[in-house]
């Protein structure tokens, strides 16, 4: 992969395919449908919904909420299963530690996961995410959510 190749950018409708596509691959429990994306307002609710674009194909997405200056979640993020482990979501990563709250010292960025999803904890894990509580039986399929978040120091 290279760098200079890859665009993050806000989805737009023609993009709805392919992030069906991914989620279904990657999101057991989710909500993310063409309906959602067609219809709901994002601004509205302080989110964005951005694609990880490559060699012009999305080969990945992700749900961002912004809840105050300095804290962001990450509602939902994945990479195509024929681009996983290829640096795009570390890459997604060090973006929005370049990108996110300019004018802030310090930023947190928050997020759920699977307990069995032991592919992304370890990622997240590696790139500097800390486990910090559990919601028991969280999903439908009975599984514990693990709360994870990362503090992020920025040069002003």
């Amino acid at each position: 992969m290279e760098n200079n190749q890859i665009i993050i950018r806000q989805f737009v409708p023609a993009d709805i395919k392919a992030i069906i596509k991914i989620n279904d691959q990657e999101i057991k429990e989710t909500y993310i449908t063409s309906d959602f994306l067609e219809k709901h307002d994002f601004a509205k609710y302080s989110e964005s919904f951005e694609v990880i674009e490559y060699r012009n194909e999305v080969v990945g997405f992700v749900h961002l909420k912004k809840y105050t200056p300095d804290e962001n979640e990450i509602l939902a993020i994945a990479i195509d299963n024929e681009y996983q482990r290829k640096g795009f979501a570390r890459e997604y990563m060090n973006y929005i530690a370049r990108t996110l709250w300019s004018d802030s010292a310090y930023k947190t960025i928050f997020l759920e996961v699977d307990q069995a999803n032991f592919k992304a904890i370890k990622f997240y894990e590696n790139i500097g995410f800390e486990p910090y509580r559990k919601r028991v039986r969280y999903y439908a399929n009975g599984h514990d959510a693990i709360c994870m978040k990362m503090e992020i120091k920025t040069e002003k």
